[in-house]
């Protein structure tokens, strides 16, 4: 009687094993097969949302390194704030309009991917959300005009505070503070660290 179950249980043991070697088998191959369309649709947004910054700019370019790396890639500043990467926009005379900084930042329902411009005068050109998972009707109005203007032409020294220079989204604190943090801290974090491209305007 005891070796009957020893062999269900073995048995059931190994059918086991074999269905989650399977599930993972058809998750690895979902994944392989949809991550290039979900970071094509990631770029387009990206570059949409650059567009809409800087209007006049025709050329985005990816800042790097000497040695071609991107600068701050996937940079943790906290344990809630990444800084993706920065581009430069330039127009048709390839003047220099601005640096375009793209970073996250956890909100309520996940990570809010941001994108702004930071002009040569330190100000906040425009604030474009590529992404969010905020709740509908509440955080996810994050991405509306009403909340977005509040920091335009913001100087990177100011506050970035909600409830004092930023007004929140009716009923969404955290998903208000989470932006407003976002920004400030890794706008603060850039140019703490990466003076030098205020200087590259100039050479």
């Amino acid at each position: 009687m005891k070796q009957n179950q020893t062999k269900q249980i073995v048995t059931l043991g190994i059918t086991l094993s074999l269905y989650c070697i399977i599930a993972a088998l058809a998750l690895s191959v979902t994944y392989s097969v949809t991550l290039p369309q979900i970071q094509l649709q990631q770029k387009k947004a990206t570059e949409e949302s650059m567009k809409s910054i800087y209007p006049d700019a025709i050329s985005f370019t990816l800042c790097t390194d000497n040695e071609q790396n991107p600068i701050f890639h996937n940079q943790v500043i906290d344990n809630c704030i990444t800084l993706d990467c920065i581009y430069e926009g330039r127009d048709q005379t390839n003047l220099l309009l601005g640096y375009l900084v793209k970073g996250s930042s956890l909100g309520y329902g996940g990570p809010i991917v941001f994108i702004y411009g930071l002009d040569l005068d330190d100000t906040i050109h425009s604030v474009s959300i590529i992404e969010h998972s905020e709740t509908p009707g509440l955080g996810a109005n994050v991405i509306k005009d009403h909340f977005l203007n509040q920091f335009k032409g913001k100087l990177t020294s100011d506050a970035f505070l909600v409830k004092q220079d930023i007004t929140p989204i009716t009923a969404s604190t955290i998903t208000s503070k989470a932006l407003s943090e976002g920004i400030k801290k890794s706008v603060t974090y850039v140019r703490e660290n990466i003076t030098e491209l205020t200087n590259e305007n100039e050479n």
